[in-house]
């Protein structure tokens, strides 16, 4: 399906274009040059489709393929709501992704304390209803 989209995604970005330059050069009307006419018709119908297209398919279906296949292989999501983590306590935020079913949380200071800073695999939040490796290691900077 990607594939597909991807494909669907190109021809009408080069059709676009191409309506774009074609737009440009030509005379057009009294009321309007073929230049303001090209940026108008770039502006309203390139850019969104354009734009939108390319966040569609090479960054929405690929994370959402990378969701797919962690799920399949046992993969987890992090609680939603958790967040944000600056000000909160590391001992029950630690036992909530515990209960999530993260195997390897770590806090920086072994009394606990407050978190500054929580990564998840080496990435820093928000991480609300993403999905992560169970043992995907949780690293919390905690102060006193």
């Amino acid at each position: 399906m990607r594939k597909t989209l991807t494909v669907i995604w190109a021809v009408l970005s080069l059709a676009i274009i191409v309506a774009t330059v074609v737009t440009m050069f030509s005379e057009g009307t009294k009321e309007m040059p073929g230049w303001a006419g090209g940026l108008l018709f770039l502006m309203y119908a390139g850019i969104p489709v354009i734009g939108g297209g390319a966040i569609l398919v090479f960054r929405y279906l690929p994370e959402k393929e990378r969701e797919k296949a962690l799920s399949r292989q046992g993969g987890i999501r992090f609680p939603r709501g958790l967040g944000p983590f600056p000000g909160k306590a590391c001992g029950p935020v630690a036992e909530a992704l515990r209960t999530a079913g993260f195997t390897d949380i770590r806090c920086d200071n072994p009394d606990g304390g407050i978190i500054e800073s929580l990564t998840v695999d080496g990435e820093k939040g928000p991480f609300g209803g993403r999905m992560y490796r169970p043992d995907a290691p949780v690293v919390m900077t905690c102060r006193k």
